[in-house]
């Protein structure tokens, strides 16, 4: 899932920096380390400027979907931080 995550997110935000990590092994009761389903990304890229907050999540979320709806097997949760490469810099 992490190279899946990787590879869509690459191809919608063309990013200048992009860290994905694997959190499953904090939620044990919902299938623990190596299950891949819960998932923090960081997107630094200059397509979100201008853009709300809250649409940059919508916009992440978007270009993941078809990873989170593959019930069972796809991503339960993720968490999202989507900044420019201006706020990246300064904050």
């Amino acid at each position: 899932a992490q190279q899946a995550i990787a590879r869509l997110l690459k191809a919608a935000f063309d990013p200048w920096q992009m860290r994905i990590l694997d959190r499953s092994d904090e939620h044990p009761d919902d299938g623990g380390p190596g299950s891949e389903k819960h998932f923090s990304v960081v997107v630094i890229s200059d397509k979100f400027s201008g853009v709300p907050r809250e649409s940059r999540y919508r916009r992440v979320y978007h270009a993941l979907h078809t990873l989170m709806d593959e019930g069972q097997g796809g991503i339960r949760s993720l968490q999202v931080s989507a900044y420019t490469r201006y706020q990246a810099k300064h904050r």
